[in-house]
């Protein structure tokens, strides 16, 4: 399904947009919960940075907006992944047929190494 480009924008009062589709939808937008994001900040009161980044792309203000809105419908969302939460996800995931010993002997047999040696930490157990 493709989704209907921006036409026309029309700034209201308070930071509403006026906007009006390709496909004859029409629709007023509210920019204010938006105006200290990444797209949306460029709507910002200094109209001075619009303006500049309208003249530097060769477009007017208005072609301006509705490039800012066309980008920020456009793109897709992208989650940022908490490192914590990926790495809990792995909690429990290895699974092994050998004991916690035969492992631990293992990882010491395949040290190249001959100056590691296993330490008696403990008067039970060896690491």
């Amino acid at each position: 399904m493709l989704r209907p480009t921006v036409t026309k924008v029309i700034p209201q009062d308070n930071k509403v947009l006026y906007l009006e589709f390709d496909n004859g939808e029409q629709k007023q937008f509210d920019v204010k919960p938006y105006i200290k994001g990444s797209w949306f900040g460029k709507l910002n009161d200094d109209t001075l940075r619009l303006r500049f980044a309208a003249k530097n792309d060769n477009r007017s203000i208005s072609q301006q907006v509705i490039t800012i809105l066309q980008n920020y419908f456009t793109s897709v969302p992208v989650k940022t992944k908490n490192a914590t939460e990926e790495f809990l996800k792995l909690a429990g995931s290895w699974e092994d047929s050998r004991s916690a010993s035969e492992i631990i002997d293992d990882i010491y047999e395949s040290r190249t190494s001959s100056s590691l040696k296993r330490t008696k930490i403990f008067p039970f157990q060896y690491l």
